[in-house]
């Protein structure tokens, strides 16, 4: 192998005899070097995607389960409410039941007491906790 002399491009009787000084083993081991080298990088970059793909399809799947979740908590939330909502109702529904002219039942409903018996099943309502 001659080596280039003072920056000049060698000749290409140089170049033929660096290509000659290689043994056809040498060439060899450098290809397959390259060729293990690239199908590494492929390796590494498919199971990069494949990694990348099921971490994806993991966090879909716990935000849907948690999205399910909350649904089904504020399903139950509502549904409480609802039915805190409707017992007041019906307890003052069957309080004004037996109420027979609309003086009387302006009356009924106008009273302070009316008023504060709602207050106390509202607050009473709002006041106890649920599990």
């Amino acid at each position: 192998m001659q080596k280039q002399i003072l920056g000049r491009p060698p000749s290409t009787t140089e170049v033929d005899s660096i290509a000659e000084d290689e043994t056809p083993s040498q060439l060899d081991s450098i290809r397959w070097l390259i060729g293990g080298g690239v199908a590494l990088i492929v390796l590494i970059v498919v199971a990069t995607a494949f990694m990348v793909s099921n971490y994806r399809d993991r966090a879909i799947k716990n935000a849907e389960r948690e999205a399910e979740s909350v649904v089904s908590l504020l399903a139950r939330h509502f549904d409480q409410e609802l039915g805190a909502f409707t017992a007041i109702q019906s307890a003052f529904a069957d309080k004004v039941k037996g109420i027979e002219s609309s003086d009387e039942f302006r009356h009924q409903i106008a009273s302070y007491e009316t008023y504060l018996s709602l207050k106390v099943k509202l607050e009473g309502d709002t006041a106890t906790p649920r599990g």
